[in-house]
Parts: structure tokens; C-alpha cells; sequence
């Protein structure tokens, strides 16, 4: 799928469409998807915990694991 295609595509049919609701739904989500962008302060965080896993200063379990043991300590 062409990126630039949908774009024209879509804007054609913002222009065309007469339904305000419509029209605030796609604001919604284009707005949704500038917040979803990490800000500089957390990809450092991110990077930081990925350096330190990659050390050996931190360690992971499975998902699998940690369900079992929160699971546990609810009972």
C-alpha cells in the first residue's frame, strides 16, 4: 500500500465527508498518536534498563513466570 496514495485518499474523503463526528474521530486519533511518542527523558530510562539487562546487572522472567507468582500471592 502506497503511503502517499492513502494520504490523498484520505484527505479526499475528510473533505467530502458532512458528518462532524466523523470528522472529530479522526482528530481524536491523530492526536492519540502524537502522545503515544516517548519523550527523550523516557527512551534514556529504556535504553538504561536494555544496557543493563544486556550486562548481566538485571535479570528478566517470562511472562508465563510472573503471572504464576502474582497468581500465588493473591490466594
Amino acid at each position: 500500500m502506497d503511503l502517499q496514495l492513502t494520504k490523498l485518499e484520505l484527505i479526499e474523503m475528510i473533505l467530502k465527508t458532512q458528518k462532524l463526528s466523523v470528522l472529530k474521530h479522526i482528530k481524536e486519533l491523530l492526536e492519540n498518536e502524537q502522545i503515544e511518542t516517548l519523550s527523550d527523558k523516557q527512551y534514556a530510562e529504556i535504553e538504561q534498563r536494555r544496557t543493563d539487562f544486556i550486562k548481566g546487572k538485571t535479570k528478566a522472567d517470562t511472562w508465563v513466570n510472573i503471572k504464576s507468582r502474582i497468581e500465588k500471592s493473591i490466594k
